[in-house]
């Protein structure tokens, strides 16, 4: 059934058949003209897991749950002239405890990425490219992480693990001195979401929070052991709820991260990136409730092509953007990833995660414990 709705929607729906959504890409490919198949780059990827977790409750009651999930991602990319691109991409995941199957092109998301057996175009856009500076028109993938073997983000990760998130907008980027890079991105919110993971209190309700900003200076060139740091800004206009009015929210971080060799070609990197919003929900009294941090400490090759690394992070009640880290927790990671080959890795994940402020005094702190073990493969 095609539903058309005021928030330009469109949407169909398939019913207990996953079989539906590979059928569907199976039809995207061929209807692709042939004469423009030899500039066409074809790609894509799928990762699959088992992940479980155990929760314990702030009144001492405990959950497990365990689940088997897998993502597919398949798109193409057309060079209609020097310079010029289009793309687009299909992605769609399947989990054993999913209700339905869907597959849609939404232009009404939400806040938290798609659910469970949801499946759209993740990518649909036109690309401009010169040597210094670019732009990007459309649904595109925008990703700001903290380099390292489990690669996080304060602000800015789309699609990170299994989920499936993206950014309607506008990106421009351009080479400034000694190797810079200013990005600059407008993005377009519908009502019920921004279509990347936003933490509540935020949402985009008001016609005043249909456009957001974000700015980032970003240098990858080494230099000594630097060989990453970057400063961002963001902006979401009436977007935070605050009692019986909407406030401006905005963020800022600042990342760095520096790497040195060792003996038997192993390489040791340090990472660091630093996350504060001035702005938070009146409701919010505790003192720094408005900062989140993450570090990290990477490991390469302690066996051949086998890396691990130990990651802790902390994200304020008042801090609202961050993918990897939710609001009101700290974390603790290790994570252990092994590249096969080329197209192929193994990663295992253990976290713990802890609640940092409890509504009441007298009740205990939300925690839980998960695993995963997962395998991507490039195509």
């Amino acid at each position: 059934m095609l539903m058309i709705s005021d928030t330009l929607t469109t949407q169909f729906e398939i019913r207990h058949s996953a079989s539906a959504i590979l059928f569907g890409l199976s039809l995207l490919l061929a209807a692709t003209p042939g004469q423009a198949s030899e500039q066409i780059q074809w790609s894509g990827d799928v990762r699959s897991g088992y992940f479980s977790s155990e929760k314990e409750q702030r009144n001492g009651s405990k959950d497990n749950s365990e689940e088997l999930r897998a993502r597919l991602r398949w798109g193409g990319t057309l060079t209609v002239s020097p310079g010029w691109q289009l793309g687009a991409r299909f992605a769609g995941q399947l989990s054993n405890n999913q209700e339905d199957t869907h597959a849609g092109l939404s232009f009404s998301s939400t806040s938290a990425g798609l659910n469970r057996g949801d499946a759209t175009l993740d990518q649909l856009y036109a690309r401009y490219q010169q040597q210094h500076w670019g732009i990007t028109l459309g649904r595109m993938q925008t990703s700001f992480k903290l380099d390292g073997v489990a690669p996080k983000s304060l602000d800015r990760n789309d699609s990170n693990n299994m989920n499936i998130t993206y950014t309607d907008g506008v990106h421009a980027w351009t080479r400034v001195a000694d190797d810079w890079r200013l990005h600059s991105i407008v993005q377009y919110n519908a009502s019920k979401g921004s279509g990347g993971i936003r933490r509540t209190p935020l949402h985009f309700e008001d016609d005043a929070s249909r456009l957001s900003a974000f700015f980032s200076l970003e240098n990858k060139t080494p230099v000594g052991p630097l060989q990453q740091r970057a400063v961002s800004l963001n902006y979401l206009p009436q977007s935070l709820e605050n009692k019986n009015s909407l406030k401006d929210y905005w963020a800022l971080t600042a990342s760095a991260a520096a790497g040195w060799p060792l003996p038997r070609s192993r390489r040791l990197l340090l990472g660091l990136q630093l996350g504060y919003a001035p702005e938070t929900p009146d409701h919010l009294h505790e003192k720094d409730t408005g900062f989140a941090w993450q570090a990290s400490l990477n490991l390469y090759e302690v066996m051949p092509n086998q890396n691990i690394a130990l990651v802790a992070g902390s994200a304020a009640a008042g801090w609202l953007l961050s993918p990897g880290i939710q609001s009101n927790r700290e974390m603790l990671e290790l994570r252990y990833q092994w590249k096969i080959n080329r197209r192929a890795k193994l990663e295992a994940r253990i976290r713990h995660r802890r609640e940092i402020n409890t509504p009441l005094e007298n009740l205990d702190r939300q925690q839980d414990a998960d695993f995963y073990l997962r395998f991507t493969h490039k195509m």
